[in-house]
């Protein structure tokens, strides 16, 4: 059986969230824990992660990063101006630590940016984990045919919101 359910929770203690998916039988009972977001995002580098955002001068999806690579574009302007600001508004020189410690860097934390005690992934509060494959119903209009055929070899995908700013995607 290939059923999982997804449950999703925050720890209010230090404000982090979780997502564990549950391997269910066919008379759906929960059976084992088949994954838990933190220690797949703990698992992956802050460097390696896949984090995109809008630069509103390109009008382009961008990865968020603080400098360009050759085959990127950087964030905007206004993005790393908005991160070179401190809680006060004031004006600080921490702003691509901060764009690091979003990129889940923990490098300054506990020093100048908060430290995060369990995982790098933010509370999920009222959002609920959304799984998306391939369409399972059809319609009956020619132009589903298209968007089905478009999607239908789409790689599975639970989507989630956190309270970190964030729309995960595992």
């Amino acid at each position: 059986n290939k059923s999982l359910i997804y449950q999703a929770k925050y720890f209010s203690g230090d404000w982090s969230g979780q997502v564990t998916a549950y391997r269910l039988n066919n008379n759906g009972v929960i059976t084992s824990t088949e994954w838990e977001a933190d220690v797949l995002l703990n698992a992956v580098a802050p460097n390696s992660r896949e984090i995109l955002t809008f630069n509103e001068t390109s009008k382009k999806g961008v990865p968020l990063r603080w400098v360009a690579t050759p085959t990127t574009t950087t964030i905007s302007a206004a993005i790393k101006t908005a991160l070179g600001k401190n809680a006060a508004g004031t004006i600080d020189t921490l702003g691509e630590k901060r764009l690091l410690w979003v990129r889940g860097n923990g490098t300054d934390e506990g020093a100048t940016l908060r430290k995060r005690a369990r995982t790098k992934l933010g509370d999920i509060i009222d959002s609920s984990p959304v799984f998306v494959a391939e369409p399972q119903s059809r319609v009956n209009d020619p132009t589903f045919d298209i968007y089905y055929n478009n999607k239908k070899n789409r790689e599975p995908m639970l989507y989630v919101g956190a309270n970190d700013g964030m729309l995960h995607a595992f």
